[in-house]
């Protein structure tokens, strides 16, 4: 009798927008989350906004119901999602 491989998990992060270099819009996860799913077993996904970001003044945008339909199309392929807090939460 075949024992059957366990799937990993795949844990989903949501990417932090910055401004970098003046006008360099950005989206990216610290590494050591990604290595924290790695470590635990799981397959990290970036999860990147459906629409353009405004980095510099954090405003909210309101999703279109496009935006929510490509937003649940990526939550849905994740078993878990990582929602990272604030830079000096993350950094050790």
């Amino acid at each position: 009798m075949e024992l059957k491989k366990e799937k990993k998990p795949i844990i989903g992060i949501l990417a932090r927008p910055e401004v970098i270099y003046e006008n360099l819009n950005i989206m990216y996860v610290f590494e050591s989350s990604r290595n924290a799913i790695i470590h635990s077993g799981g397959i990290p996904m970036l999860i990147l906004p459906s629409k353009q970001m405004v980095y510099y003044n954090n405003k909210e945008v309101a999703l279109t119901d496009e935006d929510k339909e490509m937003l649940n199309a990526q939550v849905d392929v994740c078993d878990g999602i990582l929602m990272p807090g604030r830079r000096k939460n993350i950094l050790l």
